[in-house]
């Protein structure tokens, strides 16, 4: 082997400084495709599920969707070979989230509880996606999407709420997802999506079954919701199964995605932030069932059938004093009350 001679070391030194490697840290970030199932109240993905439907418009009795349901009597229940450690699930997030809210296990009962594993520990990693241009299709969305910061979280034993704050920062993963000067592909939306995976670590273990179980993630209402860019048109699909909206900035926004539903557009307010459909069930044959009337709020994501006095909603009244929503009597409801129920809602 022959020797290098000290000016040929020098030399070689000064290229490394002048010239650095193509392959710089950034540039070879690792991008791969993500998708989500774009459902109401959450997009989400999950790697495994217990008793799961190969048809994604039905729901299995342990899917991911039971973690964004409000209720602590369903859970998402892992369905890979063994414990459930490395098994994950996606969903995603707005911008600077501060925090997350989980309930560990199955808390449908003490007992049920104890019989089945929990999340000892997970992986918080956080991913920065840019929408596929034409890929989406009637349930999923498809995302080039990159890991950036992650950390882990210890949970208590226990199905009590609690709280995961987010220690991401969020400064410079806004600046690095920016623009897409990293992403190595054209054919991609410019606006980046916000991904959380929550990897399972470690598990309690269960004293009767091998299935690691969660029952809720919530986000907090300041940050249910979506980003900030005036809504420009609200639409539903052509199938009438999907509500959604078009926004400034030409993003489109899922507010519902039900296959057993079909929806029409009753009414809106003129910023399209609240709306009145009538839903009705998708009838076999040619048939077609009665709709109902139902109040949504386009950002939250979220529905109300009727009032507390039991009334349908109609139509909507903009006034200096407020703004309102008219039910089938003629009474007249304000906006700010219904929100601030809405966000109060767990």
């Amino acid at each position: 082997m022959k020797c290098l001679t000290v000016l040929q070391i020098f030399c070689l030194f000064l290229c490394l400084i002048c010239f650095p490697a193509k392959g710089s840290a950034q540039e070879q970030r690792l991008w791969q495709e993500l998708r989500l199932l774009s459902l109401i109240p959450q997009s989400y993905y999950v790697t495994s599920e217990l008793e799961s439907k190969s048809d994604p418009s039905h729901f299995g009795p342990y899917g991911g969707h039971n973690l964004f349901d409000n209720n602590n009597k369903s859970c998402w229940a892992e369905g890979a070979d063994g414990d459930g450690v490395g098994q994950s699930i996606f969903f995603n997030i707005p911008a600077n989230l501060s925090a997350i809210i989980v309930t560990n296990g199955y808390a449908k009962s003490k007992t049920i509880f104890r019989h089945n594993n929990r999340c000892q520990s997970l992986t918080l990693r956080l991913w920065v996606g840019f929408a596929i241009s034409g890929k989406s299709t009637e349930f999923y969305d498809y995302y080039l999407a990159s890991p950036f910061q992650q950390f882990e979280q210890n949970l208590r034993d226990t199905a009590v709420k609690q709280e995961i704050q987010l220690l991401y920062d969020w400064t410079s993963i806004l600046a690095l997802s920016a623009g897409k000067d990293n992403v190595p592909t054209e054919n991609v939306s410019r606006t980046p999506t916000y991904i959380l995976q929550l990897i399972i670590s470690e598990i309690y273990k269960g004293d009767k079954y091998n299935d690691t179980c969660l029952s809720e993630i919530e986000i907090s209402p300041a940050d249910k919701l979506l980003p900030i860019a005036p809504i420009v048109e609200l639409k539903v699909s052509d199938d009438q199964h999907v509500i959604y909206y078009i926004t400034s900035e030409n993003d489109k926004i899922v507010v519902s995605n039900n296959p057993a539903l079909v929806y029409s557009i009753y009414s809106q307010t003129t910023d399209r932030e609240w709306f009145v459909v009538g839903e009705a069930t998708a009838a076999q044959g040619n048939g077609r069932q009665e709709e109902m009337p139902v109040l949504y709020n386009s950002r939250l994501k979220k529905r109300l059938a009727i009032s507390k006095q039991g009334e349908s909603f109609l139509l909507f009244h903009e006034t200096s004093k407020g703004d309102y929503v008219e039910t089938y009597s003629g009474a007249l409801i304000p906006l700010a009350d219904i929100y601030q129920e809405m966000i109060n809602e767990r």
